[in-house]
């Protein structure tokens, strides 16, 4: 990068790191980036790629394989959990909208 600016640990809590796994018996892995848009009344709204969270076309991915933490400091869900800034959310399918 030239002319970038160092940044440090936890500078950004409203980027979303999503991990997912392809099923309950395989670990949780970062497969997309998204930002926090606003809190909402049931948690909060993150805007990311639609193919972060659809498989096969449209299809969307089992919300119990996916994990969104805000304020991650690495690439891998174990790692962050042991961050004092991380925000670690499961995914509730009923807000999961794909447009």
């Amino acid at each position: 990068m030239i002319g970038g600016v160092e940044t440090h640990r936890s500078e950004w809590p409203w980027h979303a790191s999503i991990f997912a796994r392809p099923d309950a018996n395989k670990p949780f892995r970062y497969i997309c980036g998204g930002t926090l848009v606003k809190p909402y009344s049931k948690g909060f709204v993150i805007l990311t790629a639609a193919h972060c969270l659809a498989t096969h076309g449209a299809v969307a991915r089992d919300t119990n394989n996916v994990k969104v933490v805000l304020g991650a400091d690495f690439s891998t869900l174990e790692e962050n959990e042991g961050v004092t800034n991380a925000q670690i959310h499961n995914v509730s399918s009923e807000i999961v909208k794909i447009l």
